[in-house]
């Protein structure tokens, strides 16, 4: 299984190759990331020591909240982005935050459509 730097760059590689996927192996993917977002995270990514402790240690509250919303955003092919800062020092402290503008709608027909961006910050407070 291929995996990517965890860099603006890399989430962009790996959003390049996964939605050129078919509908039916995106939505397996989709459906592991919103069960297990830490795993799939781990399994996507090429984490440092560090950044796996950092993974762990994140509030269960977060974790799901992000596999949802980043599942959302994989099963219509919206644009995921991770913003982090140029220069980090020798600052031990961080924080991630997750925003978004995602939007997803249904008529009451069966029909569906989803829009907006998912975006991870990290930040040194």
């Amino acid at each position: 299984m291929k995996t990517y730097p965890f860099t603006p760059s890399g989430v962009q590689d790996m959003q390049a190759d996964l939605y050129a996927l078919p509908d039916t192996q995106l939505e397996l993917v989709a459906y592991h990331i919103q069960t297990d977002f830490s795993g799939w995270i781990q399994q996507t990514f090429d984490l440092d020591p560090g950044q796996q402790t950092f993974l762990i240690n994140l509030s269960p509250f977060f974790i799901t909240s992000s596999g949802f919303s980043t599942a959302l955003a994989v099963r219509n092919r919206l644009a995921i982005r991770l913003v982090t800062p140029a220069l980090k020092g020798m600052l031990t402290e961080k924080l991630i935050r997750k925003t978004n503008n995602l939007v997803d709608e249904s008529d009451g027909d069966g029909g569906y459509e989803a829009s907006g961006e998912l975006e991870f910050e990290i930040l040194y407070p």
